[in-house]
C-alpha cells in the first residue's frame, strides 16, 4: 500500500517526529525504485523514503514493497560495524512501507562528485573499506544468510531486469548470461549493498570524508 505525503507527515506529526508546523517538503530526484522527500521545518530536516510496487520506468517493472523493511534491517545491520557509514533511522512505518532518516547537510554524492572532474583516489579507497569490511564481517554468517534470505527482491529488481531481459534482447550472449544469472541466484556467500554505486555514495564537501547513504 502507498500513501501520499499529506498522510506521512500527519502520521510523523502525530509520532512526533515533526511539529507539523511550517512545515515544507520537496520530492527529491534520482531513483525508480521509491518515493523520496525532504520534509524541513525551522532547524529540522529528515529525509522520507516509499517503496514503490511499480517502478519508474518506460516497461511494466514491479517488485515486493516489502524490501523497504528490508532495507531497514540492513541499515540497522551495517550500523552495528559501520555506525559512522550509514544515516539514521528516526521512524518507520510497516503498514505503509516507509522509513525517516536523518538529512545529510552538507553532503553531495559520489557520483555528482566524479561527473564534474573529482577522481579522488582517496574516495575510491574509501568506498572499498567500506564495501571490504560489510563483506569480512557477514562472510559464511548463517545467521544473516538466514535473516536476509531476499533473494525473491534481488531476482526481480536486479537478475530479471538487467540480465534475464538482456539476454532477451541480445540472443548471441543469452547462453553466457543465463549462466551468470543462475551463479548469482545460488550465491549466498556474505550480505551485500545490492546496489553499490557512486550515486548511493555520499561525500561530505566539508570534510570529504564518505559515509553510504542507502537509497
Amino acid at each position: 500500500m502507498t500513501v501520499n505525503i499529506d498522510e506521512i507527515l500527519n502520521e510523523l506529526a502525530a509520532a512526533g517526529v515533526i511539529s507539523g508546523e511550517h512545515t515544507h517538503y520537496e520530492r527529491l530526484h534520482g531513483g525508480v525504485s521509491s518515493d523520496l522527500y525532504l520534509v524541513e521545518e525551522p532547524g529540522h530536516k529528515v529525509v522520507v523514503k516509499q517503496a514503490l510496487a511499480r517502478l519508474k520506468v518506460k516497461d511494466l517493472w514491479q517488485a515486493d514493497v516489502e524490501r523497504n523493511r528490508v532495507e531497514q534491517e540492513f541499515i540497522k545491520q551495517v550500523s552495528t560495524i559501520l555506525p559512522q557509514n550509514v544515516p539514521r533511522i528516526v521512524y518507520a512505518s510497516k503498514e505503509q512501507n516507509y522509513f525517516v532518516m536523518e538529512y545529510l547537510d552538507g553532503y553531495r554524492s559520489w557520483k555528482s562528485l566524479l561527473l564534474s572532474g573529482d577522481t579522488s583516489l582517496e574516495l575510491a579507497v574509501d568506498a572499498g573499506r567500506i564495501m571490504g569490511a560489510l563483506h569480512k564481517h557477514s562472510w559464511q554468517n548463517e545467521a544473516l544468510a538466514k535473516r536476509f534470505d531476499t533473494m525473491e527482491n534481488f531476482y526481480a529488481l536486479r537478475i530479471d531486469p538487467y540480465l534475464l531481459t538482456t539476454a532477451s534482447k541480445h540472443p548471441v550472449l543469452a547462453e553466457s548470461i543465463y549462466v551468470e544469472a543462475k551463479r548469482l541466484e545460488q550465491s549466498r556467500q556474505g550480505l551485500i549493498h545490492g546496489d553499490y554505486s557512486p550515486k548511493n555514495i555520499m561525500i561530505s564537501v566539508k570534510s570529504f570524508s564518505s559515509q553510504s547513504f542507502i537509497t
